[in-house]
């Protein structure tokens, strides 16, 4: 059929009348929010930001503290744990164990579906420990299938973990690969933040290898799919960028000392010396809806 066929006309004419795509945001605690209420005039976070500028498209922040990258492979449902459910349970919050490779954390809590064929909410404690709570009634041990990996199956995605199991490259590597293999069209529906050196790195050596290394590999397997978060907070270019050009950061003696050891300038980052600032999630923020142009997910 011809493309300049009535047929084909309106076939785009629909298909610029359909609604843009929800976008899902995965990873820890620097796309949770970090430290976005400290230096700026107001708190600032990436996930606001890109609601903001993204709206009336859908943005679902599912990143959550602490998280490995294993954990939010078993977010988006591309590991299912074996559950082990104590017997005879009716019903409310049990410890559980759970056949995984990643500890129970504070801040992961999941729902999802047993292979058992109940469904409920699978939770992590600071102690490793796991809970699970039905959605009602009995259920039986079996493969836990988080909710999300149906929801998400046809959104975008932009992928921003393993910092917390960073010297773990190899592993860093994979479940990101496998993040980005399972949107719907993995050549333009993800896209792949790298990872920082923090202050606090400066004393981990094999750490900040680990970063450097993971963010190579990653900048060569995405391209243009790959935002370097190291080389956005620690160059020359970035500290003239728009969204920063107020706290003509170049000219402070501060920022020539840091940047000359590899790490993100004070301004940018939180307290803590590990979490990015407002002012660092506004850079972030900016350059991920740069990117989101680029690449045609937004006008």
């Amino acid at each position: 059929m011809p493309e300049n066929s009535p047929t084909h006309a309106l076939a785009r004419a629909f298909a610029a009348l359909a609604p843009e795509r929800p976008l899902a945001l995965w990873g820890s605690s620097s796309m949770e929010g970090g430290l976005g209420t400290e230096h700026t005039p107001r708190p600032v976070y990436v996930h606001e930001e890109l609601a903001n500028a993204m709206n009336p498209i859908p943005v679902t922040n599912l990143a959550y503290g602490a998280q490995f990258s294993g954990h939010t492979t078993i977010l988006r449902g591309l590991d299912t744990p074996f559950v082990h459910i104590p017997e005879g349970y009716r019903g409310g919050r049990v410890k559980v164990r759970v056949d995984a490779d990643v500890p129970g954390m504070w801040s992961f809590t999941c729902h999802g579906r047993l292979s058992s064929g109940a469904s409920g909410t699978l939770t992590g404690t600071p102690e490793n420990q796991w809970f699970f709570e039905s959605d009602g009634g009995p259920a039986t041990s079996g493969e836990f299938t988080s909710s999300w990996k149906a929801t998400t199956e046809t959104w975008r995605h932009v992928v921003w973990t393993g910092k917390n199991n960073i010297v773990q490259r190899e592993r860093v590597l994979s479940d990101v690969e496998r993040l980005v293999a399972a949107a719907r069209t993995p050549e333009t529906d993800a896209i792949v933040l790298g990872q920082w050196v923090t202050k606090n790195d400066l004393d981990a050596p094999e750490k900040i290898k680990a970063i450097h290394a993971v963010n190579a590999a990653q900048r060569a397997a995405y391209g243009a799919r790959f935002v370097d978060v190291q080389a956005l907070l620690t160059s020359e270019e970035a500290l003239r960028a728009e969204p920063i050009a107020s706290l003509k950061l170049q000219g402070r003696t501060e920022t020539r000392t840091e940047l000359d050891q590899g790490i993100v300038p004070t301004p940018l980052r939180g307290s803590d010396g590990i979490h990015l600032s407002g002012w660092g999630n506004l850079l972030v923020s900016w350059a991920l809806i740069e990117k989101m142009k680029e690449l045609k997910w937004m006008a």
